[in-house]
């Protein structure tokens, strides 16, 4: 790909640094320069009645460019948004403040303006809303330029050019953006170490836990049974023309022996989680990796359709947790249609900290009598089922904070499982 898709948290994230910086510190600074200016503009005395009329119109259209944008970003901020909108917002407000500080400089002394310093927090403003270089560095290219074009301007001649303090003004502000940029990037990288860290260490801890609890008591009942299999063997090998009855009894006992060790190996599988570790991944790829290795047999006259959100954040999750889960969901579906239908899954972000997976199948859909019970263990209309599938993906959506709802109708079935994307976020430590 030519361009790296910005993950929705990041972009979330990246929205509320905007409403938050352009709120509470923009405005304020804002009034006062606001304040200023037009006590200075309304006590300019000698000048030409067309130019006092200019200079108080450019104050007005400013005013109302910034009432326009920081109204439009107060707004965007109490619901779900467009980025593209807020990055739009964002930089008009950037450039109509480049522009007005032009103009002040301009009105002014020039070279010596004592406005000039006011680019340097423009500078800063910049690193925050816009951390890409290549979008900072053109912002921060035409502030100079502009700049320079209002100093052209005032002096009507371009002597300056000579001067050894508009060059060491110009230094100033270049080393300025790139300071900006560099100190603002690690900044950011440290920080998102940091979550990271605590993030995978945190999981990490929860579902150890959880897996060692399955894998003692599972440890525990697979010998016993492996010891009363073998027994039913002998006894059905020793007793020699016994009784039908006996038996019939016989085999009911290696039977319901066999259906409770297959209980006990998928308590097996989702201890596994012990012996995996956490990491970071990508759903939709573990998504596509447990469709693609059911194989094309497993899904004969099924139309599977994936809509994918593109900008899903990485989560971290044991990679073979995630794939039970996907496997154990689609599964259901699948053999909730008998020859045909069509199973859709979908993924999306939600603007609270969710990853959302949704899969829906055109199936006979679920007993209303059941609904309530699906997540319960040893809940199953199938014959060979053990009722354990729905039951493992709520443990271990339980277990990273996360939730699974489930509708369904005559019409299909619809499972949505919500993933925290931060375990620190929902518990309300970052």
């Amino acid at each position: 790909m030519a361009h790296s898709i910005i993950p929705a948290d990041e972009k979330i994230r990246h929205f509320k640094r905007i409403v938050i910086l352009e709120k509470f510190i923009m405005i304020p600074a804002k009034l006062i320069v606001v304040i200023a200016s037009a006590i200075f503009l309304w006590q300019v005395k000698g000048e030409t009645e067309f130019k006092f009329v200019f200079y108080r119109y450019q104050f007005w259209m400013y005013l109302l460019g910034n009432l326009v944008f920081i109204f439009t970003l107060i707004k965007l901020g109490q619901r779900k948004v467009n980025f593209k909108i807020v990055k739009l917002s964002a930089f008009f407000l950037s450039v109509i403040d480049n522009l007005f500080l032009s103009f002040l400089i301009y009105f002014s002394n020039g070279l010596d303006s004592e406005f000039y310093w006011l680019y340097c927090g423009l500078m800063i403003r910049n690193a925050v809303n816009f951390p890409k270089i290549r979008s900072q560095s053109a912002l921060n290219l035409s502030f100079i330029m502009f700049y320079v074009i209002a100093i052209y301007l005032h002096d009507q001649s371009s002597v300056f050019l000579h001067n050894q303090v508009f060059w060491l003004k110009v230094a100033v502000l270049v080393l300025v953006g790139i300071c900006c940029w560099g100190i603002y990037t690690l900044l950011s990288r440290k920080t998102r170490v940091k979550e990271e860290l605590q993030e995978m260490t945190l999981r990490a801890e929860k579902i150890s836990l959880a897996g060692k609890l399955a894998a003692s008591i599972a440890h525990e009942l697979k010998n016993p049974f492996g010891i009363i299999i073998n027994s039913v063997y002998i006894l059905e090998n020793s007793i020699g023309n016994t009784s039908p009855e006996n038996r019939k009894h016989l085999d009911i006992v290696r039977k319901e022996i066999l259906r409770s060790d297959r209980i006990i190996t998928d308590l097996l599988n989702y201890s596994r989680l012990v012996e995996g570790k956490v990491e970071k991944i990508d759903v939709n790829q573990s998504i596509d990796a447990v469709v693609n290795d059911m194989g094309p047999e497993f899904f004969k006259n099924i139309k599977i359709e994936r809509k994918y959100s593109p900008d899903l954040p990485r989560i971290y999750f044991d990679s073979l947790h995630m794939k039970q889960i996907i496997y154990n969901i689609v599964t259901n579906a699948r053999q909730a249609m008998e020859e045909k239908g069509e199973i859709v899954i979908e993924t999306a972000y939600s603007s609270d900290g969710y990853i959302l997976v949704v899969v829906q199948d055109t199936g006979r859909g679920i007993d209303p009598g059941l609904i309530g019970k699906v997540f319960d263990p040893f809940v199953t209309t199938k014959k060979k089922g053990t009722g354990l599938g729905l039951s493992v993906v709520k443990s271990i959506v339980d277990t990273y904070g996360g939730s699974v709802n489930i509708k369904s109708s005559g019409a299909g079935t619809e499972v949505k499982v919500n993933l925290p994307i931060r375990t620190i976020l929902k518990n309300g430590n970052q």
